[in-house]
């Protein structure tokens, strides 16, 4: 609920999808979203990986990137080396270029862990949301991805051709360096592999339990970091911030209909009244 309070007609989310070994990077996206009148909109405008595995450097790329976007959410999966990552999260850090980084706060943490946690009173760092995405938990994430997607509230990066045809009518860019060209196409080289991994995922009913999801890759060797970290940001959106907000907006509705209807029956009373009594002063006066 504390998301909630202050929305701006625009707001920024972070998520991520932690390496778990050698194996894989940590996914990053970064999504932009816009409150509608009946539902959010979620917009992919950056991803990219950190490939280094230490976690306080990680816990430094995630707190920079949440201050360049001032992002209500930072979103990651808790299970394993997500606790490892709280630590440095929740501490303050200094980057390897000397520059302060403050605690950030945990909105959800565990509960045998929350009494040792540091308190974050700012508002603005007080923004990690924390995913346990195993079981039921899980397949009801992949069950609000599923309906975002659905009802077309969420929209990507354009493909990293089309990107390069457009970028290429600029003169600067065309006049501009590889490494600076590279820099500016990696978030969508990243799309694309986003939309790889959305196209080789199965969503399917469990055997056992028609009531879960269960989302499958059909070649093993295809990754699901950047769709884990999307699916994780929009829960998090969807049950910190969207529902609630949603919840606030029927409130006051409700509670304006009902000041109208008492005002409504009160004028009509007086109306009434009034009526009442110029007959009865009409009826003296015979």
């Amino acid at each position: 609920l504390k998301a909630v309070q202050g929305l701006d007609k625009d707001f920024y989310v972070v998520a991520a999808d932690l390496a778990y070994d050698g194996a894989a990077d940590t996914a990053v996206v970064v999504i932009r979203v816009t409150p509608g009148e009946y539902r959010f909109s979620f917009r992919f405008v950056n991803l990219f990986t950190i490939d280094i595995a230490n976690f306080e450097t990680v816990a430094n790329v995630l707190k920079q990137t949440c201050k360049k976007y001032h992002a209500k959410l930072l979103v990651y999966d808790a299970n394993g080396v997500g606790a490892t990552l709280r630590e440095h999260l929740n501490k303050s850090t200094t980057t390897s270029d000397g520059t302060y980084l403050p605690a950030f706060g945990i909105l959800n943490p565990p509960t045998n862990v929350a009494e040792q946690l540091r308190k974050v009173h700012e508002k603005e760092n007080n923004i990690c949301y924390e995913i346990k995405s195993g079981g039921q938990k899980g397949s009801e994430i992949h069950g609000i991805f599923l309906g975002k997607m659905t009802n077309g509230s969420i929209r990507f990066l354009i493909k990293s051709a089309d990107a390069l045809n457009k970028f290429s009518e600029n003169k600067n860019f065309a006049l501009a360096s590889k490494t600076i060209k590279d820099r500016y196409m990696k978030p969508y080289y990243y799309t694309d592999l986003f939309e790889r991994e959305l196209k080789n995922l199965d969503f399917k009913q469990d055997s056992v339990n028609d009531n879960m999801i269960r989302v499958i890759r059909r070649d093993d060797k295809i990754q699901k970091d950047f769709f884990s970290a999307a699916e994780y940001g929009i829960y998090a959106v969807v049950q910190e911030i969207e529902l609630p907000y949603y919840k606030k907006k029927r409130t006051m509705l409700n509670k304006k209909l009902t000041l109208k209807s008492y005002s409504n029956v009160s004028t009509n009373n007086r109306s009434s009244r009034r009526s009442s009594t110029s007959l009865n002063s009409r009826r003296r006066k015979r």
